[in-house]
């Protein structure tokens, strides 16, 4: 991907990141399944509850990553 192209897909995510509605999605999205996952008393599906946050975590870090860090990393000039 080139410069131009990370800076644009930064851009982009920056913009979503900060709709109020996004947010509030993400949000509830996270509090459904720590909520699910507290009251969960299957061993199975607590544990799939468990990795299904971590890898929910990992998404929205990997996008906020990015929304920063390309439009850095081309102000920088790499």
């Amino acid at each position: 991907m080139i410069a131009e192209e990370r800076a644009a897909r930064s851009a982009r995510l920056h913009e979503l990141l900060q709709n109020d509605d996004v947010k509030d999605a993400i949000s509830s999205v996270e509090a459904d399944l720590i909520a699910s996952w507290r009251s969960c008393f299957d061993a199975a599906e607590r544990d799939r509850l468990w990795h299904t946050l971590q890898a929910f975590g990992l998404l929205t870090s990997k996008l906020t990553n990015w929304s920063t860090s390309d439009l850095a990393g081309v102000r920088k000039g790499r």
